[in-house]
């Protein structure tokens, strides 16, 4: 463990620190920072995401037909306010709107009416957006898809008969999650490639192999890199789901966390019925996956290349292959219904496989490598 411990000191060395962390805030800035600033961003959905919190305060994490017929007597109390507010302003008198009723069906292009910014008309926009997703909820769910599988049929009935699609998770949430978790998975897949490229080029380039080689214990160092480099590897990913998920709790959706993502109020639907909160769980398990995969690829191409010029130039495709097309099926659309059911598992177990089988036929060949 000892020289495992002196390995990770080759890596986290200040100058990869410093390097990594530059990385992270610059990526940081580019592609999350929106998603924290401006969530919800814009309205109606801002007035969407505070009846939510609402309705959960009041009803628990679902809502169901009783609870239904309540949230109407909200609406109409709503309505009741906004008709009042309506015929307190002259300027809807001489456009001829006297309720609410009226509101809804003018034309609102006259100038004159400074109705933008009109809270109460906003959040009856969102609560009528919620009521009619309820009211329409088994042909809304099936609409999701204009052509299914038996299973996927299957899978939706499923949804509908067990009822847990009435959960209150709005749609946005679940989406803003999943393009924070989708970026966060790049920054991570970019740290990596940072910290482990040099893991064993580094040796070559210092011609240290020439003193390791000469012995027994100096061939195991091979099987050391690549332990450290796994380590490493959990180590970082650690360090940085912290921090970003410290960062992510400022867009204040504890509260959405016991919802099911199958949910009528949620564009996405699962193969499995998991909570808001068990989402996040297994994205993160499937990040340390990856991060795992990654590290075994990683270290078998530094292994494999005589110099930092030639990682970089056989990693670069493989990054851009991950980043644009494997990612959705890995970390975005990870068990989504619009795929099959075991494709990400799958692909996982795939990548494991071949890095795994790389890094042992790497490893045979450098036990009797002759060193020139």
């Amino acid at each position: 463990m000892r020289l495992v411990y002196y390995e990770m000191k080759k890596l986290f060395d200040w100058k990869n620190i410093l390097l990594i962390i530059l990385i992270n805030i610059v990526m940081y800035y580019l592609f999350i920072d929106f998603d924290i600033k401006h969530f919800p961003n814009g309205r109606p959905t801002l007035d969407e995401y505070h009846l939510s919190k609402e309705m959960i305060e009041k009803y628990g994490v679902s809502i169901d037909e009783k609870e239904f017929t309540d949230l109407k007597k909200w609406y109409n109390d709503m309505v009741k306010q906004a008709d009042q507010y309506i015929q307190s302003r002259e300027d809807f008198a001489h456009a001829g709107i006297r309720t609410y009723e009226d509101f809804r069906t003018a034309d609102l292009s006259n100038d004159e009416l400074d109705v933008e910014q009109v809270d109460l008309f906003l959040k009856l926009e969102a609560l009528e957006y919620i009521m009619e997703r309820y009211e329409m909820r088994d042909r809304w769910i099936k609409g999701l898809y204009e052509e299914l599988t038996p299973k996927q049929e299957g899978k939706i009935n499923q949804i509908i008969d067990s009822g847990t699609y009435q959960s209150i998770l709005p749609w946005f949430v679940f989406e803003n999650y999943n393009r924070i978790i989708k970026n966060v998975t790049i920054i991570i897949i970019v740290s990596i490639i940072v910290l482990l490229s040099p893991i064993y080029v580094s040796d070559k380039r210092n011609h240290v192999r020439l003193l390791q080689y000469t012995s027994k214990k100096g061939r195991s160092v091979f099987t050391t890199k690549m332990i450290t480099a796994l380590i490493s590897t959990i180590l970082l990913i650690t360090v940085q789901l912290i921090g970003y998920f410290t960062i992510y709790s400022q867009n204040q959706v504890h509260m959405f966390f016991a919802s099911k993502v199958n949910s009528i109020f949620n564009d996405v639907q699962l193969w499995y019925d998991l909570s808001f909160f068990h989402y996040n769980v297994m994205t993160v398990v499937a990040i340390y996956l990856l991060g795992i995969i990654l590290s075994l690829i990683v270290c078998f191409i530094s292994s494999i290349s005589s110099n930092y010029l030639m990682v970089i130039g056989i990693q670069v495709p493989i990054f851009l292959g991950l980043v644009g097309y494997l990612l959705k099926y890995l970390i975005e659309n990870v068990t989504t219904l619009r795929l099959p059911e075991y494709l990400a598992p799958s692909l996982y177990m795939a990548l494991l496989f071949i890095g795994i089988i790389f890094m042992i036929l790497r490893w045979k060949k450098e036990k009797v490598l002759d060193i020139v």
